[in-house]
């Protein structure tokens, strides 16, 4: 019966349009209500969790690096890393493809999310890509593992949830996902240069 109470509630309480976060906290509310666990000592220890599970220094990251990461790509910083790859690469064949790993690269290492890194780094260069001659699915498989690099790469949000969780060391983290992000980033590179070369891939 609590699980019919907490999807109607669920199912209401959205058709409301009200945000999703605030539809759990009611629904948690209904079902304590409920329960009859609504006495005035156990609401009064909700907002004292709540407030102890946000007072914690190393979460305070996590919305920095979205930030950030809202203000490189709002100020013109997504562009300027793809410039400087795309100068670095020159013509090879198969170069745009390059330019889009390393780009997700640097964009992770600076916002520490895969999904900012995909939305910032693919909507300048999926469409330029496609333009040029390059597959469509080659292209946005590309962009999607490439993107995945933004929680290995430090900083990591993932990583920082971990350390928070665990109390294992963030240093520590922080030095093994550079190795393993690097890895994969020379990994990606050597995919693209051989379908480039097998697929024929524009240059330039």
């Amino acid at each position: 019966m609590e699980l019919v109470v907490f999807l109607v509630s669920l199912f209401g309480f959205l058709a409301l349009g009200i945000p999703i976060a605030i539809v759990l906290v009611l629904c948690s509310m209904v079902l304590m209500y409920y329960g009859g666990m609504w006495d005035s000592m156990f609401v009064m220890i909700i907002p004292q969790s709540m407030l102890d599970g946000a007072n914690n220094y190393p979460l305070m990251a996590i919305p920095f690096f979205m930030l950030a990461g809202n203000l490189m790509t709002k100020g013109g910083i997504s562009r300027r890393i793809c410039d400087f790859c795309r100068s670095i690469i020159g013509g090879v064949r198969g170069g745009m493809g390059i330019v889009l790993v390393l780009s997700c690269a640097f964009f992770a290492a600076l916002s520490g999310s895969a999904p900012a890194t995909v939305v910032a780094i693919g909507v300048m260069l999926y469409p330029d890509m496609v333009k040029m001659g390059y597959p469509k699915d080659r292209t946005a498989g590309l962009l999607v593992v490439s993107g995945g690099l933004g929680p290995i790469i430090p900083p990591s949000i993932v990583m920082v949830v971990y350390c928070t969780i665990t109390s294992a060391s963030v240093g520590d983290m922080f030095t093994s996902g550079m190795a393993i992000g690097l890895t994969i980033m020379v990994v990606l590179i050597i995919e693209v240069l051989f379908f480039a070369n097998k697929e024929k891939w524009p240059a330039g």
